[in-house]
């Protein structure tokens, strides 16, 4: 697969929309209003039809601020070109903490083997290693446990109370701490 991008400017926010509108009681009329748009472009969102702009994403998310987070990851993903990983649809794993964190730490502790069978070549120039397969497993591994641990604090703050702002000054608070105590661990 070739990619030439570093950044989409759209996203099709058809998948997760509807639900979290449900959420939010709010229709699609009510959306449209509240976002200064013409419901029948809303429309066209919720059945794929038309993709969300970058200038719309931080509108659209304050017009829905209740349990927003998995449809903040979708859109994250489309315009970070799947830098960011995607949420995990409902009807293959259930995305509530409990089963979340069981899900965390199985991925973790294949990360840790796969980061322990790849430190042999990480340790080495690349033009002196025969075989990819570890640091790519490695990098794989690390890929799986970002993504479900983004969903997880996702979880984890809604299973708190919290909204998606609410989620992200716990975050910023948390990098502040980490960059004050110079990212050591303790």
């Amino acid at each position: 697969m070739t990619v030439n991008l570093i950044m989409n400017r759209t996203a099709n926010v058809s998948q997760l929309l509807a639900v979290t509108m449900k959420v939010n009681k709010v229709s699609t009329v009510e959306l449209a209003h509240k976002m200064y748009l013409s419901q029948p472009l809303v429309s066209k969102w919720r059945t794929g039809k038309a993709k969300l702009q970058f200038e719309q994403i931080e509108s659209l998310l304050e017009s829905l601020p209740k349990q927003s987070g998995m449809l903040l990851i979708s859109i994250l993903h489309q315009v970070s070109g799947g830098l960011i990983p995607d949420t995990v649809e409902e009807k293959f794993m259930y995305t509530d903490p409990g089963n979340l964190e069981n899900r965390v730490m199985a991925e973790i502790r294949q990360a840790v083997i796969a980061f322990q069978n790849s430190t042999d070549e990480f340790g080495r120039p690349i033009s002196s290693i025969q075989d990819l397969h570890d640091p790519e497993e490695a990098f794989n591994q690390g890929y799986d446990v970002i993504k479900y641990l983004l969903i997880f604090e996702v979880a984890a703050g809604g299973f708190m109370g919290w909204s998606i702002k609410e989620i992200q000054e716990r975050c910023l608070q948390r990098e502040a701490y980490l960059k004050r105590h110079k990212y050591q661990i303790f």
